[in-house]
């Protein structure tokens, strides 16, 4: 056991990030633990050997991955290659369920046990994975309390760990203390910009997202943005949109949590990085656009009232979703004065997502997955 070898995938920012977070946690249990597969910078970080990086690999839409199918083919049988040769103790598949299935079905084939940390979507948009996974996961490690029921009624063994944001999500510094960084000033309105982790997000939200602020800045005169970058975006990518647009941005990196903190207000894409907003506190309003041909497949498959993960969540409108043609700055400029003008409503928002955090349980997911992930492999093991 000293010698474990585990192949971890995680094809975004997200999982990359709880990646780490797992190989920090397993390796206190299994000092030699080797990993390797797809992942990002934080996964590199702790020793992880990194076939595919998550800024090529973290695509939202169908039609956005059908333009790029010759590279996902390829990823796909390098990984199909590294798990029929042998020599790994388990499979960790992190979210990413398009590719994540196929592989674990695989690994059942050669007897591999695979552990599934952080559930695909399957009470959004095709449950019918509920069965493929209770016949090829050893065991899955969920993170939102109402999952466990599902794979449980399934068959599958099933752990709810809790929301590893829980530990994840903090910042560093006070809002002062961010201002005195960056240069900013902490007694007038500071609004976050967050486009999105992914290249296609960039493209389709970022300009949007950019004339917003023009709008906003001409109501709000002293008004101040910041767009943290997500590590999967560089500045280089974004810097055509800044230089085109009439309006400052300060680029941040590496301190999201304490942009996030330090705002009155954000618009951000859709996904993770609402919940994680929504953790801190801080008021929003989301923003999605993905190519027509996608929203049109799309609407006929999820079945989920909300998009933002912050609002799936918590059962509810937390923060407003402008969505396709919604998505356009009048309307997120609009929206956005709301909270910036509206002191009660900035409050009455703030102490929503109190609750919201308050609803996810306790710290300790990437422990507790951890856990789970040694005790089976020690029971396989007979150790």
């Amino acid at each position: 056991m000293n010698n474990l070898k585990i192949l971890m995938v995680a094809g975004e920012a997200s999982g990359d990030r709880h990646g780490a977070d797992l190989i920090q946690n397993l390796s206190r249990t299994f000092p030699g633990l080797k990993v390797a597969g797809i992942g990002g910078d934080r996964m590199a970080g702790r020793g992880a050997e990194i076939f595919f990086h998550i800024r090529d690999t973290a695509v939202v839409g169908l039609v956005e991955i059908l333009g790029s199918v010759g590279f996902f083919y390829g990823l796909y049988k390098r990984m199909l290659r590294e798990i029929d040769a042998g020599g790994y103790d388990a499979v960790v598949l992190i979210d990413y369920p398009t590719l994540n299935l196929r592989l674990a079905a695989r690994a059942k084939k050669r007897g591999v046990p695979v552990f599934y940390y952080i559930s695909p979507q399957v009470w959004a948009w095709h449950g019918s994975r509920v069965k493929k996974l209770a016949q090829t996961v050893t065991k899955m490690l969920v993170i939102l309390p109402f999952e466990e029921k599902i794979y449980r009624d399934a068959g599958l063994p099933c752990a709810f760990v809790g929301h590893p944001f829980l530990d994840i999500v903090k910042p560093d510094v006070s809002r002062e203390k961010f201002c005195e960084k960056h240069g900013l000033d902490p007694a007038r309105k500071i609004v976050g910009l967050l486009p999105g982790s992914r290249n296609n997000e960039i493209n389709s939200l970022l300009s949007v997202i950019l004339q917003s602020a023009v709008i906003i800045k001409k109501e709000i005169p002293g008004i101040q943005f910041v767009l943290p970058l997500a590590p999967t975006i560089s500045r280089d990518r974004v810097a055509p949109f800044l230089k085109s647009a009439p309006v400052q941005a300060d680029l941040v990196e590496g301190e999201t949590f304490d942009a996030m903190n330090a705002a009155d207000a954000l618009i951000i894409a859709s996904g993770s990085a609402t919940l994680e907003a929504g953790l801190i506190g801080t008021p929003m309003v989301i923003v999605y656009k993905v190519s027509p041909l996608t929203y049109f497949l799309g609407k006929r498959l999820v079945k989920v009232q909300y998009i933002g993960l912050v609002n799936i969540v918590a059962g509810k409108a937390v923060a407003p979703e402008l969505i396709q043609h919604e998505a356009n700055p009048e309307r997120t400029a609009d929206l956005t004065l709301e909270y910036l003008r509206d002191e009660e409503k900035n409050f009455r928002t703030r102490e929503e997502l109190k609750r919201l955090r308050e609803s996810l349980g306790e710290s300790g997911a990437s422990r507790r997955a951890a856990g789970e992930i040694a005790e089976r492999l020690k029971k396989r093991k007979g150790n």
